[in-house]
């Protein structure tokens, strides 16, 4: 892979709580100093608001290319950026996730861990914070 251009994707309402906001805040200002860009995808407001919102996800999706990189943090909450990672994985252009949290397996809740593991697979690279989560993720992934 070329040196592309690198991103990291922001996800809304975790800055105020404990470890998930932490290691999210933790990793983005990481990633800030080793000059990734900004990727923010959210906002609240009126229905024009939203709109220009969806807009603006289509847009990143045509402006970035194959040889960038775009990390996201898992779990995904944020509709736009569900899509995001959709369209760039529909234009080849990689994407890794770090994993802070696996809401299926913390709530016990099969059906939305297979909806998560569906959305994993959508990333060239995950990143586990320990070895317990390496070990699980290696159960449930292709390699």
């Amino acid at each position: 892979m070329s040196k592309g251009r690198q991103y990291y994707v922001t996800e809304p309402g975790f800055e105020n709580l404990q470890n998930a906001g932490i290691l999210r805040t933790h990793n983005e200002e990481i990633l800030k100093r080793l000059h990734f860009k900004k990727i923010s995808l959210y906002g609240s407001g009126a229905f024009v608001n939203r709109i220009k919102q969806w807009l603006e996800t289509l847009a990143w999706s045509f402006k970035l290319k194959q040889q960038d990189l775009v990390i996201f943090h898992f779990p995904i909450h944020s509709s736009k950026n569900k899509m995001l990672l959709k369209l760039l994985s529909k234009k080849n252009i990689p994407a890794a996730v770090i994993i802070v949290d696996i809401d299926g397996v913390r709530d016990q809740d099969n059906e939305l861990l297979k909806q998560e593991i569906s959305l994993l697979n959508q990333f060239k690279w995950i990143i586990a914070h320990n070895n317990s989560m390496k070990s699980f993720l290696q159960q449930w992934l292709p390699s």
